[in-house]
């Protein structure tokens, strides 16, 4: 029941560490695009 209970946690924090290196990604390719022009 432990493992059942911290399974969703575990799930977010991955997720919310997954979106956040996509939105890092993002800005970091959205900067170079805007130093071009």
């Amino acid at each position: 029941m432990i493992l059942l209970n911290l399974t969703p946690l575990f799930l977010m924090k991955a997720l919310s560490c997954f979106d956040f290196n996509i939105f890092l990604f993002l800005k970091n390719g959205f900067l170079n695009f805007v130093l071009l022009f």
